[in-house]
């Protein structure tokens, strides 16, 4: 590192771990995660954010339905496919 940028009390990071296990499991994953970790050690990058609210799929297709028939007007029919599709998004 060049001089000064060093985080006091912090020690070079194992890059040659980090080189070997990046190895084995995919590199350009293993290295983002391994920096981003390092990071947020220093402080520097905030925390990883949680996963959002979970949402039950039947009440969002459920709502969908809804706006699709009430909001849009669309035919039994065309509703049906565009319900078909999120139900496939949901599933992903």
């Amino acid at each position: 590192m060049s001089a000064g940028l060093e985080p006091e009390g912090q020690g070079k990071p194992p890059f040659r771990k980090i080189q070997l296990r990046c190895a084995t499991n995919g590199m350009a994953a293993c290295a983002t995660n391994t920096m981003l970790g390092y990071l947020r050690g220093l402080g520097a990058v905030r925390p990883a954010a949680g996963p959002g609210p979970a949402a039950d799929a039947g009440h969002l297709l459920e709502r969908l339905g809804a706006f699709l028939a009430d909001e849009r007007g669309l035919a039994d029919k065309t509703r049906g496919a565009h319900l078909d599709s999120a139900r496939r998004f949901l599933a992903e």
